[in-house]
């Protein structure tokens, strides 16, 4: 008996030890790829942009002209640009921002037919970042920034039309079946007091769709690839942003003057809001918005676009977070339910359906 005992037990600790350690990999299957530096960069992305999206409902709370605030956005982003390439010839500042940011093709390295390749591409781009911008900030001034977000969240039902549809792609199964939470979740969220929030959603909707086709071609301009559109013209980063916000900043002068322009003159005869307030919170927001937009770049560069979709997810998190606290409006069941569910089902097309693509 006493040979026996020992072994028996022997016997009950291996066992659980061996489903301590099942345990432990199915866990570590189940959790989402992790690299410190794509985590660091999520993080400061994710920070910009709460910020950044928080600051946009608080200026069209106080001045409700989102054609003017994105022409303010596209003029910082411009400037900060231009700050930053002048930084960059500082040595220091120059040891500390990595390649990615700063190619050999920037603002003041540039040839005749370089700059013509260049104009052609990022004013396509500069389309899909007008129409976007204008769209999202309509949304933004008509219906609750979580509400905004959580509709941007269904980019992934999108991206599968738009792929299955304009460029033949087929998927399996699993991949529809994930995105069912997901759409369920975004309905959810939208149902209540649906009439009163019907026109922010449609803009919403359709600045998710034209986000959609921004990513699939700022893909092929940022991703260090010899298949890559740019090809010898390949440009850093904030050159990239910076020509881009040029062309997207001189599109949307005739619509802002269109639309937009001749009503200025009223908001600041009746405005009694201070003026160095807005002033402020415009400067804040353009900075931040700045500083999400190169991380934007910066991220879409480094991963692939799944990688691009659980950030984005993280980011989206945060900002729904940030914005029902910071403006505290109450959520209600149904609304909060349907967020939760778009969470589960973007996770769900991260891990189930894009691997059976």
């Amino acid at each position: 008996m006493s040979e026996t005992k020992p072994s028996v037990v022997e016997s009950l600790s291996h066992r659980r030890g061996s489903s301590v350690s099942e345990i432990k990999h199915q866990i570590k299957d189940l959790a989402p790829p992790v690299s410190p530096k794509i985590v660091i960069l999520c993080l400061a992305w994710c920070a910009c942009s709460a910020f950044s999206n928080t600051l946009n409902k608080s200026i069209l709370n106080l001045f409700p002209y989102p054609i003017t605030l994105t022409e303010l956005q596209f003029l910082f982003v411009i400037l900060c640009a231009l700050f930053t390439r002048v930084l960059h010839r500082i040595p220091w500042f120059k040891s500390v921002v990595t390649v990615d940011l700063t190619g050999p093709r920037s603002l003041f390295s540039t040839t005749q037919s370089w700059l013509k390749f260049v104009t052609r591409r990022t004013a396509i781009l500069a389309v899909f970042q007008l129409s976007g911008h204008i769209f999202s900030h309509k949304a933004t001034s008509l219906i609750d920034v979580s509400l905004v977000h959580t509709i941007k969240g269904s980019t992934p039902l999108f991206a599968v039309i738009a792929a299955r549809i304009f460029l033949g792609s087929t998927f399996s199964p699993a991949t529809y079946w994930s995105l069912l939470p997901l759409t369920v979740g975004v309905m959810m969220t939208c149902s209540d007091n649906l009439s009163g929030n019907l026109a922010g959603i449609l803009w919403a909707l359709t600045g998710t769709i034209v986000f959609v086709g921004q990513n699939l071609y700022s893909k092929k301009l940022v991703t260090v690839d010899p298949n890559s559109i740019m090809g010898e013209y390949k440009m850093d980063k904030v050159t990239l942003l910076f020509f881009t916000s040029i062309y997207a900043f001189l599109f949307s002068i005739p619509v802002w003057l269109s639309i937009e322009g001749h009503g200025l003159y009223n908001y600041y005869k009746e405005n009694t809001v201070p003026q160095n307030n807005l002033l402020i919170l415009f400067i804040l927001n353009g900075v931040s918005h700045f500083g999400q937009s190169l991380l934007a770049f910066q991220l879409l560069g480094l991963v692939s676009t799944v990688t691009y979709s659980v950030a984005s997810l993280i980011k989206r998190i945060l900002v729904i977070v940030v914005a029902i606290v910071w403006f505290g409006r109450p959520v209600s069941f149904i609304q909060g339910a349907g967020i939760c569910l778009s969470f589960i089902g973007l996770y769900l097309y991260d891990r189930v359906g894009t691997k059976h693509q």
